[in-house]
């Protein structure tokens, strides 16, 4: 069982040049791997909705399902079942890497109380 830890990359990290050069050597690699030529440029870009416009003027099928609001009365806004005690505790059920000792491996601990 792996117990590696895995956090999002910051809005500074990607500003600094090493790292820079590590993703463009990443995506290199990629893009190697999967057989591309050349970088896709609006990967992971939000589309516009000038994009739609069209679809929006003249297609039927396509405005209803666009302007489709889902409403259930039997599920319960967020704001309704909002229980601040919960977050008393914020450390409850994380999991410590604790220092063992004379550089052995870390000991493993979860809070729950």
């Amino acid at each position: 069982m792996s117990r590696t830890t895995v956090q999002r990359v910051t809005n500074l990290e990607p500003q600094v040049n090493r790292n820079k050069v590590l993703y463009k050597e990443f995506d290199e690699e990629v893009r190697q791997i999967l057989g591309e030529e050349e970088p896709q440029k609006d990967i992971g870009d939000k589309p516009s909705p000038e994009d739609w416009a069209e679809f929006m003027e003249f297609d039927e099928d396509f405005q209803e399902e666009f302007s489709n609001i889902i409403c259930n009365d039997d599920i319960k806004e967020a704001d309704e079942e909002f229980t601040p005690e919960v977050f008393d505790d914020t450390y409850l059920n994380m999991e410590l890497a604790l220092p063992s000792g004379d550089g052995a491996k870390p000991a493993f601990a979860r809070v729950t109380k």
